[in-house]
């Protein structure tokens, strides 16, 4: 029984030997994980680097993210509830954004004011990302402002 099979041929005869190639690289790390682009002080005393998306608010819930992409959830005071649950997005650009932050307002009931150096405040329109340059101050209300800074 089983002797008149002969034995499987080595696994040489299925595929010829690959070259010598490197070990694939790891998968890209998405882009909110390539490191720090910036720090964020906040009026309150909390700092945060934003080395991956970081949701600011009153109460900040990660609702469109997977499991793999969990953002870092920053919460605020905001004794008159001028503030939204989730106001602000922070995280780092791509593309020609690269290598800084970007904003972006999240449908914030009171809105967003954005100063950035040597410019006047600007009210940030909700779902548009905007590049942040060291200096910049976003102003959320409630008393509740935030330097970028380098990270």
């Amino acid at each position: 029984m089983g002797e008149d099979n002969p034995p499987p041929p080595p696994a040489s005869d299925f595929a010829p030997p690959l070259p010598d190639a490197p070990a694939p690289a790891p998968a890209p790390a998405p882009a909110d994980g390539d490191g720090a682009v910036a720090r964020l002080l906040i009026s309150d005393g909390q700092q945060v680097v934003v080395d991956r998306v970081v949701l600011i608010g009153r109460a900040p819930e990660a609702r469109r993210f997977t499991s793999t992409e969990q953002p870092q959830l920053v919460q605020v005071p905001s004794r008159l509830h001028e503030i939204s649950s989730t106001h602000i997005e922070v995280r780092p650009g791509a593309g020609i954004d690269e290598g800084s932050a970007v904003v972006t307002d999240m449908g914030s009931t009171n809105g967003t004011v954005l100063v950035q150096p040597g410019q006047g405040p600007e009210d940030l329109k909700p779902g548009v990302a905007v590049a942040l340059t060291p200096g910049a101050v976003i102003n959320l209300g409630d008393g509740i402002t935030i330097q970028v800074t380098r990270p």
